[in-house]
């Protein structure tokens, strides 16, 4: 596993595993805060790797990041940024994607002001993903390493980025506010 969140109620976690596979666990509902000893849900995201999950306004949408190969088999993200829906059958799931980062994405978050992804990728770009138009937004090269983390103060618009050689840049988003 490289990466889990819990969904915005709390009720289901997500993990994704280096391999690209996902999986959905919801807690018992026994109030103990136990959750059930296997995921409610599976889906092989991305072909080559898995690297970062996160929630899309509810419990049952997701987007994750890594890497997958042109070839990937049905099912599976022919892009390095992926949004799905867990209620959906396996084979259908898959509700977009989009080709960049090109050589996979590394950090993943949802800002909710504006309904869009932001993604870092390996070779230190940050992407813009609009979840409504379900096109990319912005795309530009943040740092000389893969961006590996982004945290977001959605109030005044402002996102952080860090790269694998320690490098941190404040980025000003615009809009919202």
């Amino acid at each position: 596993v490289v990466a889990t969140r819990f969904s915005p109620c709390g009720d289901e976690f997500a993990a994704i595993e280096q391999s690209g596979d996902l999986a959905l666990w919801r807690f018992g509902a026994g109030g103990g805060g136990d959750a059930s000893p296997l995921p409610f849900v599976r889906l092989q995201c991305h072909g080559r790797a898995g690297a970062d999950v996160t929630f899309v306004d509810s419990s049952v949408v997701l987007a994750t990041t890594g890497l997958s190969s042109p070839s990937s088999a049905k099912g599976a993200a022919g892009g390095s940024l992926a949004l799905w829906d867990a209620l959906l059958p396996p084979e259908s799931a898959l509700i977009a994607s989009c080709a960049a980062p090109a050589e996979g994405g590394c950090a993943l978050l949802y800002s909710a002001a504006d309904q869009s992804l932001i993604c870092g990728g390996q070779r230190g770009e940050v992407l813009v993903y609009d979840v409504r138009q379900r096109r990319q937004r912005l795309l530009w090269t943040a740092h000389t390493l893969a961006t590996r983390a982004l945290a977001m103060h959605e109030k005044s618009r402002r996102l952080v980025s860090a790269s694998s050689d320690g490098d941190i840049k404040v980025w000003y988003l615009g809009g919202g506010g």
